[in-house]
């Protein structure tokens, strides 16, 4: 069994639970958290081309209206399919041990589980990830925050607003 299927297991013990308990949804790799404000948006990307490592990548979007938005004809994007990908990089941003503050000071940050050390790679990744919850907070609570939809808001709502007007005439 290759190493990220080791790990892939590990996360499914002793993270997913947790992460379940706090109310996200899906598989791995990819999570969502549907609240009254907004989704938000777990990743779990591993290396394939490198040292057995993973980063966990998170990112907040605003709640869909009734409507999708299809992201160029490749598929529709809702909020049972948004993925952190899908996101601008100003909504978005990897869970680092180093940025206590949750404002993406930090880029990078690499969870090694070499040497099969996969469960001390899940407790690492349990013992920070209070730092995505405070970035969630921050984002949910951030007045400019407050409307946007999907990244692509406004093309989103332009979408919307054309179909009431042409509904209307």
């Amino acid at each position: 069994m290759p190493e990220s299927d080791k790990m892939r297991a590990q996360l499914k013990q002793d993270v997913l639970p947790y992460l379940r308990s706090l109310g996200f949804k899906g598989s791995l790799p990819h999570l969502r958290r549907i609240h009254d404000q907004g989704i938000d948006l777990l990743c779990f990307q591993f290396n394939k081309w490198g040292e057995p490592e993973l980063v966990l990548e998170y990112g907040y979007t605003g709640r869909f209206e009734s409507w999708s938005f299809t992201y160029g004809n490749s598929r529709t994007i809702t909020e049972k399919n948004v993925v952190v990908w899908d996101l601008d990089l100003e909504y978005r941003g990897r869970l680092n041990p180093r940025n206590i503050n949750a404002k993406n000071e930090y880029s990078d940050y690499w969870f090694s589980y070499a040497d099969q050390r996969y469960s001390e790679c899940a407790r690492a990744i349990l013992d920070c990830y209070p730092i995505a919850e405070k970035w969630f907070g921050n984002m949910k609570n951030a007045p400019e925050n407050q409307d946007i939809g999907f990244t692509y808001f406004l093309a989103l709502r332009e979408k919307k607003e054309k179909s009431t007007t042409d509904s209307a005439s």
